[in-house]
């Protein structure tokens, strides 16, 4: 058992590592499915699994069916916890850069539907990292001031 946690948390380790200092990324290197950022004036590497717009595609029509008041499968219910969620912590975590000016009042709600919006009206960026397009989607929303 304890070889299985401690093989968990190694793998956990590897997939995302985080070391944040606060800034600006000089370049983004996308090798494979993992992304690497780096940053000159201090020592900040971010490494960890890309996801790509495509694979946010189920989760955004489930939370469609969730806003619209239809029934959903439980397979629809996880892909949409799983969509809210991924939208969340991409707004948490994506930098504050005055490039947009997130309202104190926006809800989960509204950042969902922002995102889905965004993402029915460009289908042909489906093929690139889902963070980046969740940072287009509110510099588009909620354009610096």
């Amino acid at each position: 058992m304890k070889r299985i946690i401690l093989l968990l948390a190694t793998l956990a380790l590897l997939i995302s590592i985080s070391i944040n200092v606060f800034a600006t990324p000089d370049y983004l290197e996308i090798k494979g499915d993992f992304k690497v950022f780096c940053q000159s004036d201090s020592w900040e590497v971010t490494i960890g699994k890309l996801d790509y717009a495509n694979d946010l595609i189920e989760g955004m029509r489930a939370y469609e069916k969730y806003s619209a008041g239809l029934l959903m499968s439980p397979v629809d219910a996880f892909n949409n916890g799983y969509f809210t969620g991924y939208i969340m912590g991409c707004v948490g975590t994506l930098p504050h850069d005055g490039y947009y000016t997130l309202p104190d009042n926006v809800t989960v709600g509204q950042l969902c539907a922002i995102f889905t919006k965004y993402m029915n009206n460009h289908p042909e960026y489906w093929n690139l990292p889902a963070s980046l397009l969740v940072y287009f989607a509110l510099i588009d929303a909620f354009p610096k001031r």
